[in-house]
C-alpha cells in the first residue's frame, strides 16, 4: 500500500515538531511524518506495511490500542499514554486519538510530547511537568503547588497519602483548608498571607499540622512565592517536612534535662545538708576533746583523748573527701582566680606535715627552682588541697627515707604561667597493673591498703579533678617497693608582681664560702643550689667529719667558711656535736652557724645556747625566711615580709583589753565548745539562740565581733547580718561578724560576704583557727568594709586617713592596683560629679541614685570615708526620695570629691619619683 498523499497539509506534517499518524480503525496505518518515523525507529518506506498493532502497545491492565481505536466515538477524543516500540524497546509517550471529520473510518494518532525541533527530540512541557510529578512522588517531604487563592495546582504522593484523598487529582482545584482543622488553617492562611504579601519566602516555620479526623503531624514548612517570565506573583510552593519524631525526642529531652536540673537540685541540697549536719556534730567531738585536753588528766584519759581527736580528724579528713568529690560531681566547685604567693602557698602546705614526719621518722624537703614565678594568679585553696593530698599519700605509704616536693616554673608567656610540681617518695610504690586505676574514685592500687592504712579512696580522683579544673593534669611514675613520683602540670594567670631578691645585700655576701653539712643527700643539694643562686660559694659534706675536714683545708687556704648550714640528725656526730667541735677550735670560731633540724629537745635547745649557736631553723627549711636568717646573721638587715609573725601567745586585742563577743549559735554542743574556748581565751561572750535574738541584743549593746552561724531557726545568720548592717548604717558603726557554718558549698562563703560579713570559717575549726581569726580582730575592725561606717555620721568634718599614709602600709601589688585605680578616678570624677549635679536639676532620683552609688564605690577603694559616707547618704537619700538631705549634701560631696583628687594628684607624683 502506497503512502496516501493529501495536498491539503503535506507542508504541515513536516512542519509540525510532533510525531502523528493517520490510521484506520484496524489499525493499518496510513500516513506518517518523518518524526513518527523517527519515534518508532523505522524510515518512511516502511511505514506502510505497519499497523499500529506492530508499534503501539497499551500499559498494563489498561484498555488494548485496537479497543480504542475501534471504540473511539466522531467528535470526541480518546487522551492516554501508550508504550512505544522503538528498535526492541519500550517507550511510554502520551497520545490523542481522534476521528476524521471527513471519513469516521479514518483516525489521527497524535504524540502530545517529545517534539523534534532542529532535529533533536526535545521534553516538551508536559513532559517536563510529567517529570516533575516523578521527582515530586519520590520525596519523603510534603511538596504542593497553590495558586493564589489557595488552592491546589499539582501535589506529589507523599502529601495526598497524608491528605488521606480517594485518588490522586482529587485533590486538585479544592484548598488545603478543606482537609484540616480549623486552627491549622488559621495558620496556613496567615503564613500563606504574609508570604504572599512580603514576596519572601517563609523558612523552617514549625507548626501542628491536624487533619479534620483528628490525626496531628508537626510540619516544619518553608514556603516561597512562584513568578511568572513577568515576576507577577501567581501562586506559592510548599515544601513541608514532618517532624513529628524529632518534636517527640525534643520533648523527651526536655523532660530529661529537667529531671536532671530537678536532681541536681535535689542532690545540691543534698550536699548542703549533709555537710551541715556531718560537720555539726563532728565539731562538738573535736571541739569537746580540745577542752578536755586542756584540763587535768591522767595519763591513761589522756591516751584515750588523743585517739579520739585523731579519729576525729580523720574522719574529717575522708567525710571532707566525700563532700568536695561530690561536690566536683555536682558541679557545686568553683576554681578561683586571685593573686596569691605561690612560693608561700606550697611552704604552708608542708608545715602541716612537719609532725606525721616527725612521728614515722622521714625526711620532707622542698625544692623550690628560681624559674618558679613567686605570684601567679589562680586558687591558691586548690593547689594546697592537691599538693596536701599526694603529700598525705607519700606519709601514708612511706616508712622510711624521704619524700621530696620539688616545683618548677615551665612556660611562661604574659597572660600564662606553666609550672610543675612533683612529689616523690621512697615508699611502697605501686604495680604496673594499678596505675591506671588509682586516680579512679574509691579505687586504691591494693584492695588492703584501704584497711591497712586507712582513706576514702578518692584523694587521687580529686587531685585529678581538680588539677583538669585548673588547666592542667597529674601523671605518675611508680617502682614497686622503691618509690613514687607523681608530677602535677598546672596553669596560671601571670602576675606582674614580684618578690625580688634583696640583691644590695646579697652583693656583700658574693662568693662567701659556705658549708652545707646534711647526711641526706637531697637536702644537700637543695641546699647547695639554693646557696648558689644566692651567689654564695657553697661546698657540702655528708657527715659531721668530713665537713670539719672542708672547714680545715679553707682555713689553712686563708679562706674560711663563713656560714655553715648544720643538719642536726645525723648517724655518728650530730650537729650540735659537729657544733660543739667547730666552736672550741680557734681558727674556725668565726664561722657563723645556722642549725637545721626536724626537731630540738629542751635539752638540745639549752645546749645549743650554750654551744652559742642562736640560730636554728625546722625542716623543711623555707628559702624566704633561711635567707631572712643569713642577712639578719650578717647584719644586713633581714626580717621582712617574708617571714610571718609567730601566733600571739595572748589572744586578746594589742591594747591587752579582752574581747566582748557576741555568739550566736543554735546548736548546744557548739554552743557549749565555743564559748569555752573564747572564754578560755580570756574574752567576754555573749550567747544567743537564732538571729533575730542577735539582731535585738544588736540594737541595745555594741559587741567588738560578732560569731554567727548561718543555719539557724527563726531567722537564719544571712537575714541577721542584713538588719544588723541596716540599722549600723544609721548609728554610724560597723561591727566586725564572721560567719561559722557547717555549710561549705559553692556559693556559701560568697553569700555570707554579700550579706555584709567580713570573713567566713567553715565548720568543725580547731582551737587554733579560731585562735588565728581573733588575731585578726584589728584587721576586720579597721577594714575598708568597718571604716565606711566607723566615722560618726554627726561629725561631717572628720578628717580621712591620708592616702600617702595609707598605701605605706601595702604590699607592691596593692599599690600597683592603686596606681591603674587612681588614673582612672582622675579621668572620670569630674564627669560623675557633673552628671550627678545634672541629674539633681532635673529630678533624675534614679541618675542621682546611680552617681552616688558609683562615686561610694570609688571612695571605698581610696578609704575615703567621709567622701563614702555622704555618697551613701544622697543613695539613699535618691532611692527614699528624700529631696532636702540631697540639696545639703550635693556641696560637701563636691567638696570631698575635689579634696581626694588633689590627694590623688600628689600620690601619684610621690609615686613616679619612687618610680
Amino acid at each position: 500500500m502506497q503512502i496516501q498523499q493529501i495536498p491539503d497539509f503535506a507542508g504541515l506534517s513536516e512542519a509540525l515538531p510532533w510525531p502523528f499518524c493517520q490510521c484506520r480503525r484496524n489499525g493499518d496505518i496510513v500516513f506518517a511524518n518523518k518524526h513518527f518515523s523517527t519515534l518508532i525507529g523505522l524510515s518512511g518506506k516502511d511505514i506502510s506495511e505497519l499497523s499500529t498493532r506492530d508499534v503501539l502497545k497499551s500499559l498494563h491492565g489498561e484498555q488494548s490500542v485496537s479497543d480504542i481505536l475501534q471504540n473511539v466515538a466522531a467528535g470526541a477524543a480518546w487522551h492516554g499514554k501508550w508504550n512505544v516500540l522503538h528498535k526492541g524497546e519500550a517507550i511510554m509517550v502520551e497520545f490523542v486519538v481522534e476521528v476524521d471529520s471527513k471519513d469516521p473510518d479514518l483516525l489521527w494518532v497524535i504524540a502530545l510530547e517529545n517534539p523534534v525541533i532542529n532535529g533533536q527530540m526535545v521534553l516538551s512541557t508536559r513532559s517536563e511537568l510529567r517529570l516533575l510529578q516523578i521527582l515530586m512522588d519520590h520525596t519523603l517531604d510534603y511538596v504542593f503547588f497553590t495558586d493564589i487563592s489557595g488552592s491546589f495546582i499539582i501535589t506529589n504522593r507523599t502529601f495526598q497519602k497524608a491528605l488521606g484523598v480517594p485518588h490522586p487529582g482529587f485533590e486538585i482545584g479544592r484548598k488545603l483548608t478543606e482537609f484540616v482543622s480549623s486552627e491549622t488553617a488559621q495558620w496556613i492562611r496567615e503564613t500563606d498571607s504574609d508570604v504572599l504579601t512580603s514576596l519572601r519566602p517563609l523558612v523552617n516555620h514549625q507548626g501542628m499540622f491536624r487533619l479534620k479526623n483528628g490525626e496531628g503531624h508537626w510540619l516544619q514548612t518553608t514556603k516561597m512565592p512562584v513568578f511568572d517570565s513577568n515576576r507577577k506573583c501567581i501562586g506559592l510552593v510548599s515544601v513541608s517536612r514532618d517532624i513529628t519524631d524529632s518534636k517527640q525526642y525534643e520533648h523527651m529531652l526536655h523532660e530529661a534535662l529537667q529531671k536532671a536540673e530537678q536532681a541536681n537540685r535535689a542532690k545540691s541540697d543534698f550536699l548542703a545538708n549533709m555537710s551541715h549536719e556531718i560537720r555539726t556534730p563532728i565539731n562538738g567531738i573535736i571541739g569537746m576533746s580540745e577542752l578536755c585536753m586542756e584540763t587535768k588528766l591522767s595519763p591513761e584519759q589522756e591516751s584515750y583523748l588523743d585517739a579520739v581527736l585523731s579519729c576525729g580528724n580523720t574522719l574529717m579528713a575522708i567525710i571532707n573527701d566525700i563532700l568536695d568529690f561530690s561536690k566536683i560531681e555536682a558541679g557545686q566547685l568553683q576554681i578561683e582566680h586571685i593573686h596569691f604567693n605561690l612560693i608561700e602557698t606550697i611552704e604552708e602546705v608542708l608545715d602541716q606535715f612537719i609532725p606525721s614526719v616527725r612521728e614515722k621518722g622521714l625526711e620532707l624537703a622542698v625544692n623550690l627552682e628560681p624559674d618558679l614565678p613567686s605570684h601567679v594568679r589562680g586558687d591558691p585553696t586548690r593547689l594546697k588541697q592537691v599538693i596536701g593530698n599526694l603529700i598525705s599519700n607519700a606519709v601514708k605509704f612511706t616508712d622510711e627515707g624521704e619524700i621530696v616536693v620539688r616545683a618548677r616554673g615551665l612556660e611562661s608567656t604574659a597572660q600564662k604561667s606553666q609550672i610543675e610540681i612533683t612529689v616523690s617518695d621512697t615508699g611502697i610504690g605501686i604495680p604496673d597493673d594499678r596505675i591506671d586505676s588509682i586516680f579512679d574514685s574509691f579505687t586504691q592500687a591494693d584492695s588492703s591498703t584501704t584497711r591497712k592504712f586507712g582513706g576514702s579512696g578518692l584523694g587521687l580522683a580529686i587531685c585529678r579533678r581538680l588539677a583538669r579544673l585548673m588547666g592542667g593534669d597529674i601523671s605518675v611514675r611508680s617502682k614497686v617497693n622503691q618509690s613514687t613520683e607523681f608530677s602535677v602540670n598546672l596553669y596560671f594567670d601571670t602576675s606582674s608582681k614580684k618578690d625580688p631578691l634583696p640583691f644590695t645585700q646579697l652583693d656583700k655576701l658574693k662568693d662567701m664560702p659556705v658549708l652545707v653539712i646534711d647526711d641526706n643527700q637531697t637536702n644537700r643539694r637543695i641546699l647547695v643550689d639554693l646557696c648558689r643562686s644566692w651567689g654564695f660559694d657553697p661546698k657540702e659534706a655528708e657527715t659531721g667529719l668530713s665537713g670539719l675536714e672542708i672547714l680545715d683545708r679553707a682555713a689553712q687556704r686563708k679562706n674560711p667558711v663563713r656560714l655553715v648550714l648544720l643538719d642536726h640528725q645525723m648517724p655518728s656526730l650530730s650537729g650540735l656535736d659537729v657544733a660543739a667541735l667547730i666552736v672550741n677550735r680557734p681558727e674556725l670560731r668565726d664561722a657563723r652557724l645556722i642549725l637545721l633540724s626536724s626537731s630540738l629537745s629542751r635539752e638540745e635547745v639549752e645546749r645549743a645556747n650554750r654551744l652559742g649557736v642562736r640560730r636554728s631553723l625546722s625542716k623543711p627549711v623555707k628559702q624566704s625566711v633561711l635567707l631572712d636568717l643569713i642577712l639578719e646573721e650578717f647584719n644586713l638587715g633581714g626580717g621582712n615580709a617574708h617571714r610571718k609573725s609567730a601566733a600571739k601567745s595572748s589572744m586578746v586585742p594589742d591594747d591587752g583589753r579582752p574581747l566582748n563577743i557576741l555568739l550566736a549559735e543554735d546548736n548546744p554542743i557548739n554552743q557549749e565548745v565555743t564559748v569555752q574556748r573564747l572564754r578560755k581565751m580570756g574574752h567576754e561572750v555573749t550567747l544567743v539562740p537564732d538571729g533575730k535574738a542577735a539582731v535585738d541584743i544588736c540594737q541595745d549593746i555594741r559587741f567588738d565581733l560578732i560569731l554567727m552561724d548561718v543555719q539557724m531557726p527563726v531567722m537564719d545568720g544571712i537575714e541577721a547580718t542584713r538588719r544588723i548592717r541596716d540599722f549600723e548604717q544609721d548609728e554610724g558603726y560597723r561591727t566586725p561578724i564572721i560567719a561559722m557554718t557547717a555549710r561549705a558549698m559553692k556559693g556559701d562563703e560568697e553569700q555570707c560576704l554579700d550579706a555584709g560579713m567580713d570573713y567566713y570559717m567553715a565548720k568543725p575549726f580547731r582551737a587554733a583557727k579560731l585562735r588565728d581569726v581573733l588575731d585578726r580582730w584589728d584587721d576586720f575592725a579597721e577594714s575598708p568594709r568597718a571604716s565606711e561606717a566607723s566615722v560618726s555620721k554627726d561629725d561631717p568634718d572628720d578628717n580621712d586617713c591620708p592616702l600617702v599614709e595609707l598605701v605605706s602600709f601595702m604590699g607592691r601589688e596593692e599599690r600597683e592596683d592603686l596606681i591603674a585605680a587612681a588614673n582612672v578616678f582622675l579621668k572620670h570624677y569630674e564627669v560623675d560629679m557633673a552628671q550627678l549635679k545634672r541629674a539633681w536639676e532635673e529630678k533624675e532620683l534614679v541618675t542621682v541614685n546611680f552617681y552616688a552609688h558609683s562615686i561610694k564605690g570609688t571612695a571605698g577603694i581610696f578609704r575615703a570615708t567621709q567622701l563614702r559616707r555622704i555618697a551613701n547618704r544622697i543613695e539613699t537619700a535618691a532611692m527614699k526620695q528624700n529631696s532636702e538631705i540631697i540639696t545639703g549634701l550635693i556641696p560637701t560631696l563636691e567638696k570631698h570629691l575635689f579634696s581626694l583628687a588633689d590627694e590623688i594628684r600628689e600620690y601619684l607624683a610621690v609615686a613616679q619619683k619612687e618610680r
